[in-house]
């Protein structure tokens, strides 16, 4: 259950931070010279007519997205493939030795998948464990600022936020 979230979470995320990677460097619409009064104009009214309706500016949108639209897709297919893979090595690997994980045990246990390839892979694994928590604990006050913000903005959009 746990992988199916990471899995779904980490799927998602890549939406989430190409929405804002777009909206901050200023791309596609939130480029436009009229950008607030569009802004303006969906946040009061449901309609959708401020996007182009014409085939050929439709088609040259999905085309300037197609890159977008691969990476997200690959990166979920790769995403799922590498926690089947987890998943399955632990069920063949850890199930036989009928352990428990208690406390922070978790992370030494799982090192038993890649001790049973090689005992070199500990270490491999212990720092790519390390490298990851590292990355997670770097990108956390540039996370939380920007949902803030973004929150914020969304709470109160008449102000301006620097």
């Amino acid at each position: 259950m746990a992988t199916t979230f990471g899995y779904v979470g980490g799927s998602v995320f890549a939406y989430i931070a190409y929405s804002h990677w777009i909206g901050l460097h200023g791309w596609g619409l939130t480029g436009h010279r009229d950008i607030e009064a569009i802004r303006k104009r969906a946040f009061e009214d449901d309609s959708y007519d401020y996007l182009p309706d014409d085939v050929e500016q439709a088609s040259k949108l999905r085309r300037l997205t197609a890159s977008l639209r691969w990476d997200v897709g690959l990166g979920a297919v790769v995403l799922f493939i590498v926690s089947a893979a987890f998943m399955l090595s632990g069920a063949a690997v850890l199930y036989p030795l009928e352990s428990r994980f208690e406390g922070w045990g978790l992370l030494t246990e799982q090192a038993h998948v890649w001790r049973s390839i090689h005992p070199t892979l500990v270490w491999i694994y212990y720092v790519c464990i390390i490298a990851a928590l590292w990355g997670t604990l770097q990108a956390l006050p540039e996370i939380y600022a920007r949902v803030m913000q973004e929150f914020l903005q969304a709470v109160w959009p008449d102000h301006t936020w620097d």
